[in-house]
């Protein structure tokens, strides 16, 4: 490969890296992760080529270059990750994913030295790390199923399929969920050691979760399953395993917002919520954040912004709450209230939080959706 290599980034904006950690990380501090990472992968990159770049959405090029002193970062062409990928790839950069701190600069320099057409090195999670090409050819960004598990068959059977001569370098790791944090060398990352080594984040760094030797499926329904795990210690735990979902919080351009009250049965009892629901299998989850938004308040957003995310009752059951602000909500005909026993009850966003704040939602996971919606609403886009 005769070109530069590059450096696939994002500014390290809350809510807008790294997301699959969080919970149990918080937004800010996957941010900082986040920005460790590329600082790793950066330093690896120009320790083969000493004027390795960064690429990366247009609208983070001043960012980066902010934190990147003296770094060419280079604003990435076209919509999305497919089409900045393949533009990259034009261009005659080989590309690396800022997404894998410990990505060996042996890799790197076997793929710029690579004579096949395309060289790809694998990630373990069915994508690739690395990207480039000797000659261009639009085939291994055709037809991909981005963003899944197949990612790497599909482009591969791609290129075989268009002729192009191959090399897959050996497979490596990058991080997007907690347990790919917890399976790298972290002695292989210094920038990523140094954060998480941090007094005030140490205690913030996941453990290794329980080994689980057998579960047993004792009830189920469409929202949630109870389950008793056999775990390797010989213990059991028993829990309500249920779909992860989403809280929004709307907030119209007058201030409002729209809460819902509904009746829950094992509280025996109607608690003010904000608008929330399952997301759904295979689901975007800012998509499942606007599905519910219509059904519940029939609201529409400008804008929707993750903001937060908790674990509801960690100790008794699975669900994984992510938290989205709706900004510039258009309150409309709700979809699904009246089948579902919904009412709608508006008012002031301020007062909202404020009775948050003060212990008058009875709700916990609302009252803390409201709170992070709060404090993102002072926090810019």
């Amino acid at each position: 490969m005769s070109g530069p290599v590059l450096v696939m980034a994002k500014a390290p904006r809350a809510g807008s890296v790294k997301t699959r950690l969080c919970p149990p990380l918080g937004l800010e501090l996957a941010a900082r992760l986040s920005a460790a990472f590329v600082t790793d992968v950066l330093a690896t990159a120009r320790s083969v080529d000493s004027s390795a770049g960064l690429l990366a959405p247009r609208a983070d090029v001043d960012d980066l270059r902010l934190l990147h002193p003296g770094v060419l970062v280079n604003a990435q062409r076209g919509a999305g990750l497919a089409a900045a990928l393949e533009a990259g790839v034009r261009d005659g950069a080989l590309l690396v994913s800022g997404d894998a701190p410990t990505y060996p600069a042996e890799l790197i320099r076997r793929g710029r030295d690579s004579d096949a057409d395309l060289v790809l090195g694998p990630a373990l999670d069915g994508g690739y790390c690395l990207i480039g090409m000797r000659r261009f050819h639009p085939a291994p960004f055709r037809g991909i199923r981005w963003s899944s598990a197949d990612v790497l068959d599909q482009t591969v059977a791609a290129a075989r399929a268009a002729g192009l001569s191959l090399e897959l370098l050996d497979p490596h790791p990058d991080v997007d969920t907690v347990a790919d944090l917890l399976s790298i060398r972290l002695q292989d990352a210094p920038a990523t050691s140094a954060l998480l080594a941090d007094p005030d984040v140490a205690p913030l760094m996941p453990r290794a979760a329980a080994v689980v030797d057998e579960q047993h499926q004792q009830h189920a329904s469409p929202w949630r399953r109870f389950v008793v795990d056999q775990l390797a210690d010989g213990s059991e735990y028993a829990y309500l395993d249920v779909p992860p979902a989403v809280w929004v919080v709307p907030v119209a351009d007058n201030g409002d917002t729209v809460l819902v009250r509904q009746y829950r049965h094992p509280v025996r009892a109607h608690p003010l919520e904000a608008p929330a629901g399952s997301i759904e299998p295979g689901e975007n989850p800012a998509a499942a954040a606007g599905r519910e938004l219509r059904e519940e308040v029939g609201g529409v957003a400008r804008e929707l912004r993750r903001v937060g995310g908790f674990f509801s009752s960690s100790a008794h059951i699975s669900l994984r709450g992510l938290v989205y602000l709706a900004i510039g909500v258009e309150f409309g005909v709700p979809t699904l209230a009246q089948r579902e026993g919904i009412e709608l009850v508006r008012m002031p966003f301020a007062r909202a939080v404020a009775l948050a704040e003060q212990g008058e939602l009875c709700e916990a996971q609302s009252a803390l959706a409201l709170i992070q919606a709060a404090r993102a609403l002072g926090r810019p886009p």
